[in-house]
């Protein structure tokens, strides 16, 4: 066989095999690229989707208690400010609760779904309310936001966030795991391309004379060298150096790659930051839920204790005096005259009124006591681990503050309270509002006696 045709020979046989690793390598970089260019950014996506819906779930808690705080403020003072923050406010929940239906999935949307019912609802019977208040049948309205069927409207609004909380933890570690295999898959294969690439590359090297170290080094050069940068740029992304620098601009494959490392660290980019976001988004929901929870127990007015403040804290009180078999005394006490003031001077001093009298019992009372404003111009105080003797010089230095303060002359009339002292007592429990009640009647018989004198 003459040399030419060795060498034909020779050539065919090094195509043959070119054309084996060229085929091999292609297959693996198609393999390489489907993950790069369409699984993670899918991932990213499904992460992104998961923490807007979290935002949106947020805002539906933040505007819920908005608007129940606000029916209930203008309920018990009248005030127009609640009204119209009530009616401010009532859209914007609405539209993001249509929102969240709109862009979850089929278990999202049931979630809320069932919050957008119970909105409904319990919009209705606010709205209910506030014309009650505005035809002046406040107490008709009291009744509607306490009955049953509004705090069920309530349970199932809550439990609708609670479901999609809990859902949303796992939903979002099973989309973060799977971004995770995905680039992990992405970089094993790429190395698997390199080892294989390689491997066959030394075979025919060895196999072959010189020509075919010659055709070997060509290959090392075209294929290899960028397969090996992609592989320390590959390194460089998972030590989270996302600003690295790729040289390949070829039109292959391997340019194909390369882009697709680009377009990879581009979406890491994205996902870093919106994860940062994502940890400010916790950071400030912890925020705003204390600073909920501080609202919903709290007078705005006065800053004592809210009607249901007291009744929370009073009911773990008296659940604690029912265990260890002790009394525990409540002091009932209404502002006088306060319809007065406001038809006469106005709401705005019957507001200071109220403040007044709120100062005047934060100094008679300790911050171990429970001290609130439990209706328009109604407080209440449980002073714990009090005295039946304690609670009547208490009783008398609140009314020695009012005169202090009625001899200063600041007003064109007098501040003065009614009020009514009852006990509880374990061998005979009573509820709250048992309590309420006979502290009442109570009250309006000081106030009889006040009046006559």
């Amino acid at each position: 066989m003459k040399i030419g045709q060795k060498l034909i020979l020779g050539f065919v046989g090094i195509a043959l095999m070119v054309g084996v690793v060229g085929y091999i390598s292609l297959n693996q970089l198609n393999k390489i690229a489907k993950p790069l260019s369409k699984d993670i950014p899918a991932s990213i996506k499904a992460l992104a989707d998961t923490s807007h819906l979290d935002s949106l779930a947020q805002f539906i808690r933040y505007y819920d208690e908005v608007l129940t705080q606000s029916a209930r403020n203008y309920i018990f003072t009248q005030d127009k400010k609640w009204e119209k923050r009530y009616r401010d406010v009532e859209p914007k929940l609405d539209k993001i609760i249509k929102k969240a239906v709109e862009i979850g999935d089929e278990k999202d949307k049931s979630f809320f779904s069932s919050v957008d019912k119970a909105n409904f609802y319990l919009v209705e019977m606010e709205y209910k309310s506030i014309e009650l208040v505005d035809n002046g049948q406040a107490e008709q309205a009291v009744k509607i936001l306490e009955s049953n069927e509004y705090w069920n409207q309530k349970a199932i609004y809550e439990k609708g966030l609670r479901d999609y909380v809990s859902r949303r933890g796992t939903k979002y570690d099973e989309a973060l795991l799977a971004s995770t295999k995905t680039m992990d898959l992405a970089t094993k294969q790429a190395q698997t391309l390199i080892n294989t690439s390689t491997q066959l590359i030394l075979v025919f090297a060895t196999a072959i004379l010189i020509l075919a170290i010659g055709i070997g080094l060509f290959i090392a050069r075209s294929i290899s060298n960028p397969i090996a940068e992609l592989t320390v740029v590959a390194a460089r992304i998972g030590r989270g150096k996302l600003n690295t620098k790729i040289g390949i601009k070829s039109k292959d494959e391997i340019g194909q790659l390369a882009r697709a490392f680009k377009q990879m660290a581009e979406d890491l980019k994205t996902t870093t930051v919106k994860r940062d976001d994502l940890a400010k988004e916790v950071i400030e929901r912890k925020r705003l839920e204390e600073e909920l929870r501080a609202l919903s127990l709290t007078d705005e007015l006065t800053g004592l204790y809210n009607r249901r403040g007291f009744f929370t804290l009073t009911e773990h009180l008296l659940k604690t005096a029912r265990r260890q078999k002790k009394e525990i005394f409540m002091l009932y006490a209404d502002l006088d005259n306060m319809k007065e003031i406001n038809d006469t001077l106005g709401h705005n001093e019957g507001d200071n009124a109220l403040i007044d009298i709120a100062n005047i019992l934060k100094t008679c009372y300790r911050e171990s006591d429970v001290v609130a404003r439990i209706g328009g111009d109604e407080f209440a105080v449980i002073p714990v681990g009090t005295s039946n003797e304690r609670v009547e010089i208490i009783t008398t230095r609140l009314h020695k503050q009012l005169d202090i303060l009625n001899a200063k002359g600041n007003r064109s009339y007098n501040l003065s309270v009614s009020t009514g002292i009852t006990y509880y007592d374990p061998k005979n429990p009573s509820s709250i509002d048992e309590l309420l009640t006979q502290a009442d009647r109570l009250m309006y018989e000081d106030k009889r006696r006040t009046q006559k004198s």
